[in-house]
């Protein structure tokens, strides 16, 4: 999908009672016929969206809690611009796969990107993956 593409389904989403939003049905023609897209996809709702925001919040309110000194760590792979994989139009150019490194406190299950991570956090986590503390990653 391009970005043209993409502009247009953003502007012009048919409101609906449920968490996703369809486009109306004259986009729906113009997507199809003139622009020759294939699929269309909905829209999350503004609900949907609140969810997503205040679950990226509590990552990032749970970053500031964790110690490097006793963080556990994991990392896999996945979209990098994406680590969460909560995105759902990530454009062509922004698609990038490769390994995400996430940590949390000791005893939580609330796992926080090392994108969020304090620099100071980030930074000691690194030293100690370098110095081999993490031997099963």
């Amino acid at each position: 999908m391009n970005t043209v593409q993409k502009a247009i389904l953003r502007a012009c989403w048919q409101e609906e009672q449920c968490d996703t939003h369809a486009p109306r049905p004259w986009l729906r023609g113009l997507l199809t016929r003139v622009v020759g897209m294939t699929t269309i996809p909905s829209r999350k709702s503004e609900k949907s969206q609140l969810a997503k925001e205040q679950w990226l919040a509590l990552r990032k309110d749970a970053a500031l809690r964790i110690d490097p000194e006793t963080a556990e760590v994991y990392w896999g792979h996945g979209q990098i611009c994406d680590p969460y994989g909560v995105e759902d139009l990530l454009s062509e150019e922004y698609q990038c796969i490769g390994r995400n490194y996430f940590a949390r406190s000791p005893g939580s299950d609330v796992w926080v990107s090392f994108h969020d991570l304090p620099k100071v956090v980030c930074d000691r986590l690194w030293q100690r993956i370098n110095a081999g503390d993490f031997d099963r990653l």
